[in-house]
């Protein structure tokens, strides 16, 4: 596959696995490998929300080998991006890209849903100059509301979400949870080297489920390398 001068093709290190990244759209981070890590166990049909170039959707289906992954994405470049990723893998009869609003996606059954959202809350902070970072950085296009709403609706009843977001967020994240169905089960934060504050959470909710909550810890970034 020819690529334009902007783009380049990394290998996951998961079974031959590659994504390609753009320098002139957001570029994925440690984050997103952290994220597609956290689940504990394989889920059969995945839906990976704010997408991005696909990397959380891929990096999980290199690990675990799930049966389907859908990818919505609302900039159409990055949507692009991902199709193409998908189309180099070979993947176009498990994996399938929607560039669409997730406020309007109206998929369901999933078994998990994934999403390393905007971390900046809507109004607060400087956006990039770049339109494409600042949607991807802020909340410019959608909520947290907006994405658990979303969850909600896309997954079986006792399905989970799985979201990486920053410490400061965590009390707005655990009442939008519990306040749209989707109630919190695991939380996990993450901390750089040679550092014991966190800079970062990893929490796995689950629809519908009765209250009971497990607290794992600060965990050190493992991922830096963003290699399986």
């Amino acid at each position: 596959m020819e690529l334009s001068n902007d783009k380049k093709t990394e290998d996951l290190m998961l079974g031959g696995l590659k994504i390609i990244q753009s320098s002139n759209l957001y570029r994925f981070t440690s984050d997103a490998v952290l994220l597609a890590r956290f689940p504990d166990k394989n889920y059969p049909k995945v839906l990976d929300l704010c997408s991005g170039s696909g990397i959380v959707g891929l990096h999980f289906y290199g690990q675990n080998g799930c049966q389907t992954v859908d990818f919505v994405e609302i900039q159409k470049p990055l949507a692009d991006m991902c199709l193409e990723s998908v189309a180099l893998n070979g993947l176009g009869d498990k994996m399938t890209v929607i560039n669409c609003d997730l406020k309007y996606f109206n998929g369901n059954g999933y078994d998990a849903v994934f999403c390393n959202p905007p971390y900046k809350k809507r109004g607060s902070g400087i956006l990039s100059d770049n339109e494409h970072i600042a949607i991807c950085r802020a909340e410019v296009k959608c909520t947290l509301e907006d994405i658990v709403k979303c969850a909600y609706r896309s997954l079986k009843s006792g399905g989970h979400l799985f979201m990486c977001h920053k410490p400061e967020r965590l009390t707005d994240l655990l009442t939008t949870f519990r306040s749209n169905g989707i109630e919190p089960y695991r939380l996990r934060f993450v901390r750089g080297k040679n550092s014991n504050e966190a800079y970062l959470f990893l929490i796995d909710g689950v629809k519908d489920r009765k209250p009971t909550f497990k607290f794992e810890g600060i965990f050190e970034n493992n991922a830096t390398d963003f290699k399986g």
